[in-house]
Parts: structure tokens; C-alpha cells; sequence
């Protein structure tokens, strides 16, 4: 169902980049991701990681509910590899 950020800047690596294997190691509880169920993009707050699984809840409205069959406050699991963005409170 989600989109795989890393492949995606594999195919595309002039217009596309993900988070590297190191930022990816750092997703811990607490942590904001964006990931992608077509078509839409949306942020999820990390519950838990474990052996490269992440657990976490949808954190803003989604606008294609009726498409992915995903809404706000709902728990998903999904893979490191479907992380598109990952929000840092520094930047």
C-alpha cells in the first residue's frame, strides 16, 4: 500500500531524494515521518520501530480517504524503506 521513498530516488536521483540509511536509523518513538499512499503524502508521529517496522499514527487530515482508505488518528504499520520525509524540530 505505501509508497518505497528509497526506490523511488533510485529511478529517480536528479529529481528525488529520501532520508539516508543513517537518517533512517535515527526514527525512533516520538519522531514525525512522511510517508505515501497514493496520492497523497501525509505524516505519521512514530509509536514504535522495531527490526526495521514502524508503528504510528496519521497525524494530519487526509483529503483521499475514499482512494488509500486511510484517515486522521488511525494506527499503520509500514517499512523504513516508505519514509519520504522525516521532520527534525531543528529545521
Amino acid at each position: 500500500m505505501f509508497a518505497n521513498a528509497q526506490q523511488k530516488a533510485i529511478d529517480h536521483p536528479d529529481t528525488f531524494e529520501a532520508p539516508t540509511p543513517e537518517e533512517l536509523a535515527q526514527v525512533r518513538k516520538g519522531s514525525y515521518v512522511k510517508v505515501c499512499a497514493e496520492p497523497e503524502r501525509f505524516w505519521v508521529l512514530v509509536e514504535r520501530v522495531i527490526d526495521g517496522k514502524v508503528q504510528g499514527v496519521i497525524n494530519n487530515d487526509l483529503v483521499f480517504s475514499d482512494k488509500h482508505g486511510l484517515v486522521c488518528d488511525q494506527r499503520i504499520s509500514f517499512e523504513l524503506d516508505n519514509i519520504y520525509q522525516i521532520y527534525d524540530e531543528a529545521d
